[in-house]
């Protein structure tokens, strides 16, 4: 218990520090709101403190968690976990070709394939007096024919309304087997309510166009966060052109 309030203590007192490192409060009321965001990964030197803080909320391998402080030192963590839920193996084995005659005249071998089923899920937590408390909670299972998987890229945190809170952007794609468009959704969390874009790619059907569809909260959103999903939306759409 000992170690982990130490561990605690000096999370909190790095990013504080860290706050007043940059000299954005300059007690001018002219001066934009500043948030400070740190991107972890598994490699970066405070990753596995940070982690270890939060590692039972939820199941899975922490990929990315967005460590942000707003100006009265607010402290939220924007976790992404993977949690493997099958791994299925096909080849690696010879079947037989048939000639015209419909007997057997050779075998070819089947190079291994190896399918992996994700759970996705993210977390918006609030540290408040050491303790963590899960404010937005975000979840999608593949199956044998569905794989979610995460735009980190795109999973974002700011505050481009300048109101002093952050918002939070998940982005994600769902690839899958067959014919249906294949979606690629931006959740944002604004004041920790969730509103989400979806951009629809064909998947091979002649008559089927890209297009984006809104939920019924988009006009909740102030215009410069829409737009701020916009590009999101337009700029990973660019990413597929030749």
């Amino acid at each position: 218990m000992k170690l982990f309030f130490i561990s605690v203590l000096f999370i909190t007192t790095a990013c504080s520090c860290k706050f007043s490192e940059d000299g954005k409060d300059s007690g001018d009321k002219n001066v934009k709101p500043v948030l400070k965001i740190r991107y972890l990964h598994e490699k970066d030197p405070d990753f596995k403190l940070l982690n270890n803080a939060i590692v039972n909320i939820g199941k899975g391998k922490t990929k990315l968690l967005i460590d942000v402080r707003t100006k009265s030192l607010e402290h939220y963590i924007f976790a992404f976990k993977e949690n493997i839920i099958k791994i299925s193996n096909y080849g690696g084995d010879s079947v037989d070709v048939y000639g015209l005659d419909n007997k057997p005249v050779r075998k070819d071998y089947v190079e291994p394939v190896s399918d992996t089923t994700k759970m996705l899920s993210a977390f918006i937590i609030k540290e408040l007096n050491n303790t963590y408390i899960k404010k937005c909670t975000f979840q999608d299972s593949g199956n044998e024919l569905y794989y979610p998987t995460f735009e980190y890229k795109y999973c974002l945190a700011e505050d481009i309304d300048n109101d002093g809170q952050p918002e939070f952007y998940l982005t994600y794609f769902g690839e899958s087997d067959g014919l249906d468009a294949k979606p690629l959704k931006v959740i944002t969390y604004y004041h920790f309510n969730k509103v989400k874009a979806t951009a629809y790619y064909p998947a091979g059907n002649e008559e089927d166009e890209y297009h984006v569809d809104y939920d019924k909260n988009w006009k909740t959103l102030p215009k410069i966060i829409q737009k701020k999903v916009n590009h999101i939306l337009e700029s990973r759409k660019n990413e597929t052109k030749p």
